[in-house]
């Protein structure tokens, strides 16, 4: 497990990181002095918790090849200056000297210990048969064998800090990463995660790869100001990327501002109405859409609102301000000065588009369709309401119970059946 960075925005360019402690020789130890201190978690034999190299506090002890390791206690964390590193980059800080594998390390070096000194007294146990010196003998004994013991419990816990052991699998600087991820700055100590490969001083991920040290999708080139061009709608020209003309045909549909997309939005340069998702380009060459009033020229998505009423004319749906009832494509405005429609059962006073059901019986009541679910007769356009409680109509040759419009024809013959 990591600590990611915060993540990069154009307000935050710089974020704050702990300082990193260096190594002289070959052990890696992180920011804590040792076992109980970095874990915050006791050891299970007591007694191995006073070795010196296992005290909480900044000291020095030593390593395998005759210099010295620093180490800071939770304290000399939390008071060090902090260092500036960039916030682009995309690594991370990783702890493994926090993970449960380093704390089972230490613990079973001081279960060992704890094993070797009471292994130690038993032997000793022999000397105290020795008449008038045993009890000295003994005494000697035992405190020899546990200096020994706590010598080899103060070396295994450094050894869970070489290199290669689970509280450093990876070096990284003065800094370690998990097993599963890479170095990617040793001088920061941070780390890619599985999956990712060190580029520079980023990570590249999925589709990117590393290309003079910038992670670019695959198929970029990097440019003399070293910016990715994809060369699918930005190409290297001058030493910089720039963007190909808005229109220029890409695998997905057209180039809108360096973009490879279906269509361009409005406000954006074109050449033509086919590079624009409204189906319209102005006389400045932009993208752009028509009015509330205007003709829906190019259907309902050249209107700004999307929507076209059944005149032709683009309007607003309902739930939208409006001035009067032209502004809606129901062409009822009401009280509050919102688009509206009216319920079941309610006069279509509009037309069919002023009914929320979008449909009006032959007596001008707003009614359901066909397949909308019914309560009754009298809620559906055809006058039936089947016994699943849908609307239904009348097929060929069944009788026109509820006039013509009962019949899915509309057109009930003089012999009184549908036809």
């Amino acid at each position: 497990m990591g600590t990611a960075l915060p993540q990069f925005n154009a307000d935050a360019s710089l974020y704050i990181s702990r300082n990193h402690y260096h190594t002289i020789g070959t052990v890696a130890h992180d920011q804590a002095c040792a076992i109980p201190a970095l874990l915050a978690v006791p050891l299970e034999v007591p007694a191995l918790n006073s070795l010196p190299m296992l005290q909480q506090g900044c000291q020095l002890a030593p390593d395998s090849s005759g210099g010295t390791v620093g180490h800071y206690d939770e304290g000399s964390l939390a008071t060090t200056a902090p260092v500036v590193v960039p916030a682009s980059v995309p690594g991370h800080q990783s702890f493994p000297s926090l993970s449960s594998d380093c704390s089972d390390c230490g613990n079973n070096c001081a279960l060992a210990a704890g094993g070797c000194v009471a292994a130690a007294s038993l032997g000793c146990a022999a000397l105290l048969a020795v008449p008038f010196v045993g009890g000295f003998l003994f005494a000697g004994c035992v405190g020899i064998a546990t200096a020994a013991c706590y010598a080899a419990g103060s070396t295994c816990v450094s050894n869970c800090f070489n290199i290669g052991s689970p509280c450093c699998p990876v070096a990284c600087g003065s800094s370690c990463c998990f097993g599963s991820e890479t170095c990617l700055d040793s001088g920061q100590g941070l780390c890619c995660s599985s999956g990712t490969q060190p580029c520079g001083s980023s990570c590249c991920t999925g589709n990117e790869v590393c290309i003079e040290g910038i992670c670019c999708p695959r198929g970029s080139t990097v440019c003399a100001d070293g910016t990715c061009c994809d060369n699918i709608c930005r190409q290297c020209q001058g030493g910089a990327c720039v963007d190909l003309p808005n229109g220029t045909k890409c695998s997905t549909g057209v180039c809108c501002n360096g973009k490879c997309s279906a269509c361009c939005s409005v406000g954006t340069g074109c050449s033509s109405g086919g590079d624009c998702c409204t189906g319209f380009c102005n006389r400045d060459n932009q993208c752009d859409c028509f009015s509330l009033g205007d003709d829906c020229r190019f259907g309902p998505q050249s209107c700004c609102s999307g929507v076209c009423s059944a005149d032709g004319i683009c309007c607003l749906p309902t739930g939208n301000n409006c001035s009067s009832g032209s502004d809606c494509c129901t062409g009822f405005c009401n009280r509050d000065n919102q688009c509206d429609c009216f319920s079941l059962g309610d006069d279509c006073r509009f037309g069919p588009q002023s009914c929320c059901t979008g449909a009006c019986n032959a007596n001008g009541a707003c009614c359901l369709t066909v397949g909308d679910n019914c309560s009754g007769g009298g809620d559906c356009c055809s006058g039936f309401c089947n016994r699943d409680n849908q609307c239904d109509c009348f097929g060929f040759g069944d009788d026109c119970r509820f006039g013509p419009q009962s019949c899915c024809s509309g057109v009930c013959g003089t012999d009184g059946t549908c036809q």
